[in-house]
């Protein structure tokens, strides 16, 4: 009797480990949007929270150590908005790999890359290159890691 209820314990302190471990990481998404006349504006999904997005260089989001981070692009005339490659300065590593590159995904380019450990209370600037029907673009947007 003592060793089932025992057992039972240790299954749910697993259970609820797990739940944690599977459900701590976020993954925001930032959208490149590319109007009918050519302006280019960022964007957040709903969930996550944006810390200023007064201008492209100014558009900072919050994010947190194991979140993830994709950037998509997106054209009102239905142009191929490709993101090539998320890079950043010398000295500055968020990720675990320093630079991300896109990779092909149903027709155009996405970049994706997780938060690495030990990057609390960080503001990060980053460069994110990419191509609207072939023709290469860059802006410099801003991340911020949070406690």
């Amino acid at each position: 009797m003592k060793t089932t209820k025992q057992l039972l314990i240790l299954i749910a302190i697993f259970s609820l480990s797990f739940c944690g471990v599977s459900f701590g990481q976020t993954t925001h998404v930032i959208t490149l949007n590319v109007d009918e006349d050519g302006v280019f504006s960022l964007s957040a999904d709903p969930d996550t929270e944006v810390i200023d997005d007064s201008s492209l260089e100014d558009f900072t989001i919050l994010v947190f150590e194991d979140d993830e981070v994709e950037w998509d692009g997106n054209a009102d005339s239905g142009a191929v908005v490709d993101i090539e490659k998320i890079k950043f300065p010398r000295n500055a590593k968020p990720f675990k790999t320093k630079n991300l590159d896109g990779k092909q995904n149903n027709g155009k380019k996405k970049a994706r890359g997780k938060i690495a450990k030990d990057k609390k209370n960080k503001t990060y600037k980053y460069v994110i290159d990419f191509t609207v029907d072939g023709e290469p673009f860059s802006i410099d947007p801003g991340l911020k890691v949070g406690q």
